[in-house]
């Protein structure tokens, strides 16, 4: 009876275990087919499993199969990034030559030459004439003397009316008359100038006084104007280029309103090396010092009988080396304004006993060139270890065109006439 019942019992677990076997085979079965091998270790351990039951018969339930841990979603391998293939470096642009900077200076056509004519003629245009092989001047051409009023970079108000002279010889083959026009190279003038007629006749090689009525814009600044001189629309000027007049447009500029020693070149100098009187014998500017015909010598911090004048500009007019030897320097005029004044100092240069006279003259013009009024100041000065001052008020000269001159008189004929002025300027 027992024997009986342990067969029952065998064969009821063995029908269990086949029965879970069943349903396990049942539950998460992979979709792919099980390999051979596997299929019979699992027989294997069905059978293993089975003989440890019928041994020991016990209710521990089977191990729960674990839930297979689900495969990590591979990592995507990043595509590795693309070298880029190195563009060639371009072929390097050629650098732009900086643009000059805008200048006024304009370049005037070389003026066509008069025709040469065979022997017996001459030329029928406007005063040349002759025989033989012709002439080979230019029939227009011009040159300028000098400036009569307002030298370049004189201090003008803004909205200031004044009036520009040019002293211009004509250094053509023909003759200037009436129909010829002086006017705005461009036809334009920041100075609201308008073109004008020749008001006299001038032959080759005489000069004539040309004025024009300008006006200083309202705006502050450095101001240019262009002028040239037309026949028949054929324009000529200053040995080829424009005339010009050129200021400083402010109504308050700082001092030196005129620096006579820095601009000594702008004037006129002139001695009377070789005559009894007068002063017609013109001058280099810079000169060479120890001439006996007279020099002029810009000077920064002149070494005078007192010392030296540091950071001061000086002027050297040594007068030609006999007794009542001149040098003299004529200036543009310039347009006087309320509250100014001339101021210098005047000596000896150190280790030069001078013995001479210095004397500021001013004239008062009417445009062009009409002289009004002459008036001077003179200084007597030896060698003594000291300098004597001008400091002339020119208040009553406001709004006139005033003409300056530094002038030295040698009172002997010694060559140690070094007459030195200090800082001569106009100041306000």
């Amino acid at each position: 009876m027992d024997k009986h019942h342990r067969r029952l019992a065998l064969l009821s677990v063995l029908a269990f275990i086949i029965f879970i076997a069943c349903g396990v085979s049942n539950v998460q079965q992979p979709s792919l087919p099980v390999p051979p091998e596997t299929l019979a270790a699992q027989t294997w351990s069905a059978m293993q499993t089975v003989a440890a039951l019928s041994a020991t018969p016990t209710n521990t339930p089977l191990p729960v199969t674990a839930t297979p841990t689900q495969t990590a979603t591979p990592t995507v391998t990043s595509t590795p990034t693309s070298t880029n293939t190195p563009i060639p470096p371009l072929t390097q642009r050629p650098t732009n030559t900086p643009a000059p900077t805008a200048t006024n200076t304009v370049v005037i056509p070389t003026v066509t030459k008069v025709p040469t004519y065979p022997g017996g003629g001459g030329s029928s245009g406007g005063g040349s004439s002759g025989g033989g092989s012709g002439s080979t001047t230019p029939c227009l051409a011009a040159k300028l003397v000098r400036h009569i009023t307002i030298p370049d970079g004189a201090y003008i108000p803004t909205n200031q009316s004044f009036v520009k002279v040019w002293r211009v010889q004509n250094t053509g083959s023909c003759t200037w008359n009436s129909s010829y026009i002086f006017r705005p190279y461009g036809y334009y003038d920041p100075f609201l100038g308008y073109a004008t007629h020749l008001y006299q006749n001038v032959r080759p090689g005489k000069t004539i006084d040309i004025a024009v009525n300008l006006t200083s814009p309202a705006t502050e600044g450095n101001y240019t104007g262009l002028w040239v001189l037309e026949s028949s629309s054929e324009a000529f000027a200053d040995q080829g280029q424009p005339f010009r007049v050129n200021v400083n447009v402010k109504d308050n500029p700082s001092n030196p309103i005129y620096d006579f020693a820095g601009r000594a070149c702008q004037g006129l100098w002139q001695s009377n090396a070789r005559t009894s009187s007068g002063t017609s014998y013109a001058l280099r500017c810079p000169g060479r010092p120890n001439t006996n015909l007279g020099f002029v010598v810009q000077m920064n911090s002149p070494d005078t009988e007192a010392g030296q004048q540091v950071g001061l500009p000086g002027l050297w007019t040594n007068p030609p080396f006999k007794t009542s030897g001149i040098i003299q320097g004529y200036f543009p005029a310039l347009l006087i304004q309320n509250g100014q004044k001339f101021t210098a100092q005047v000596g000896c240069l150190y280790g030069n006993n001078c013995d001479v006279n210095f004397e500021l003259r001013y004239q008062v013009i009417v445009p062009p060139d009409v002289v009004i009024s002459d008036s001077s100041t003179v200084l007597h000065k030896t060698y003594d270890n000291t300098l004597l001052s001008f400091n002339i008020d020119l208040n009553a000269l406001v709004g006139q065109y005033v003409s300056f001159a530094l002038r030295v008189t040698a009172n002997n004929g010694s060559s140690e006439n070094a007459a030195i002025w200090v800082a001569p300027r106009i100041e306000k």
